[in-house]
């Protein structure tokens, strides 16, 4: 790791959920510590507060990240989804529970799914079902 490389900060707080992952540039590195800020960057923040955060840890908990990965992920694009009536679908709802169904109908850009356990058709698209 040297000077301004990218690298993600994970905490033991990560394992349980109760944290994410900071992306952060290397500041400075010592044997064993590592000064790190943020890449997070607060829109609304007030004109007296600092707009990036700093902070020391352990060279242990850096997980060095590639630039080209950043910028292929930036570009990146959903494949085109090859959904046909009758596939096992399944989705997420806004309250995270994981539905599954029967793809009843498509059309370029939306599926309509028999939802499983109903006899409601729901309407959703390709983009946000994934073919069990």
């Amino acid at each position: 790791m040297e000077k301004g490389d990218y690298v993600f900060v994970v905490k033991p707080e990560v394992l349980t959920g109760d944290k994410r992952p900071s992306l952060a540039t290397v500041v400075l590195k010592d044997n064993d510590r590592v000064l790190v800020e943020s890449t997070y960057y607060l829109a609304n923040a007030l004109p007296n507060h600092a707009r990036h955060s700093r902070w020391i840890v352990p060279v242990s908990s850096c997980i060095p990240v590639d630039i080209s990965d950043i910028q292929n992920a930036r570009v990146a694009k959903h494949p085109e989804s090859e959904l046909e009536k009758g596939d096992l679908v399944a989705w997420v709802t806004e309250e995270n529970h994981v539905y599954e169904g029967v793809v009843v109908s498509v059309t370029p850009k939306t599926v309509e799914i028999l939802a499983n356990g109903t006899s409601t058709i729901r309407r959703k698209k390709k983009d946000l079902v994934i073919k069990v």
